[in-house]
């Protein structure tokens, strides 16, 4: 019996709430790629300030140690770029 094209219901149309899932996993994507291209082309310092822009009460609430290994330096290069800003 051979296969026949249409009739059944696609993923999307048959799953609430797909499309939420699909926008999320795509800002998920975008912010991933965003932040490898941070990592490469900018330095520790315009890492570090561009987090806390973006994150002002992150920096009170995350142990330095993990914000270290977020922003891909030791402590105490992060001790240092805190010390001078």
């Amino acid at each position: 019996m051979p296969w026949r094209t249409g009739g059944l219901p696609t993923p999307k149309a048959s799953t609430p709430g797909c499309r939420p899932k699909e926008q999320s996993a795509g800002r998920h994507l975008e912010a991933q790629g965003n932040r490898l291209y941070t990592a490469i082309s900018h330095t520790a310092e315009e890492r570090y300030q561009e987090s806390v822009q973006a994150f002002p009460d992150f920096y009170q609430r995350i142990p330095l140690h993990m914000i270290a290994s977020y922003l891909g330096v030791s402590r105490e290069t992060l001790s240092r770029i805190r010390k001078q800003h």
